[in-house]
């Protein structure tokens, strides 16, 4: 009975480690993620802040960011995601500050 105990809490602390790996499909594979798995995470997380979005290319692990948002903090806010993301390299900022309509 204290062994079950102790292996379903041992359980519980590894998924909930697990909880903050935005690519578990990475993980289980023992892999860095994917380009677009990078992308995908940048965009998800861009949307979740409630920030405008922007376009999003990856290519080996390096992000290029472009497209227009309201004003200044908006577009540190969306650089600061992208650069905050892991295994990211690189950001290339081609964000512009424009009114948008």
């Amino acid at each position: 009975m204290k062994n079950s105990i102790v292996c379903l809490l041992c359980l519980a602390l590894v998924l909930f480690s697990l909880q903050g790996c935005k690519s578990k499909a990475a993980l289980v594979r023992g892999a860095a993620p994917s380009d677009s798995e990078i992308e995908a995470d940048i965009r998800s997380r861009i949307a979740e802040a409630g920030m405008p979005p922007v376009r999003v290319f990856v290519m080996q692990k390096r992000v290029v960011l472009s497209g227009f948002v309201p004003n200044s903090e908006t577009k540190e806010g969306v650089l600061a995601i992208a650069r905050s993301t892991p295994d990211v390299l690189s950001v290339a900022d081609d964000v512009q500050v424009k009114k948008i309509k």
